[in-house]
């Protein structure tokens, strides 16, 4: 257009206008050999601050999305304990104990992402597990044997 610039992405329209681009010299550009480059990475620098509220909000959603499928997954696969064992728990209650399980390794998580940023979802996607069978072994078990004994 004639004074601002249209971005789509996602169905999603963005308008940037030229004046955010002041100082910017369309006619010298394409006489430079790397002019588009400048041109691109000036209409980049002014659609990043349009941009980073949708892409923080999509990551939020998908981390919600891939943790909750996280949970269910390991809770399901938990459940292959149950075979040739007449008194175990339920899905739902394996489910309950996931969820809370992922207390400790969040907090964690959060203090060595600080840290070492890259280390946080190892310690997440191991420690969950980790700390619901130490749960699973110290509260269930003990209910569970003192169940088949009755």
């Amino acid at each position: 257009m004639e004074d601002h610039f249209i971005f789509i992405s996602q169905q999603q329209s963005y308008t940037l206008f030229y004046e955010s681009l002041e100082g910017l010299n369309f006619g010298e550009l394409q006489n430079l050999d790397n002019g588009y480059e400048i041109l691109f990475n000036r209409i980049a620098n002014g659609l990043r601050g349009i941009l980073i509220v949708p892409f923080i909000l999509n990551v939020y959603q998908s981390g919600i999305l891939s943790f909750f499928v996280y949970i269910l997954g390991v809770s399901a696969l938990a459940m292959i304990l149950k075979f040739g064992n007449s008194t175990f728990i339920t899905y739902k209650e394996m489910f309950n104990i996931m969820v809370f399980s992922t207390l400790l390794p969040i907090v964690v998580m959060i203090i060595v992402g600080f840290i070492i940023p890259a280390f946080s979802m190892i310690i997440f996607n191991m420690g969950t597990p980790l700390w619901a069978y130490i749960i699973y072994k110290k509260h269930v078990i003990p209910g569970l044997q003192s169940n088949s004994n009755k």
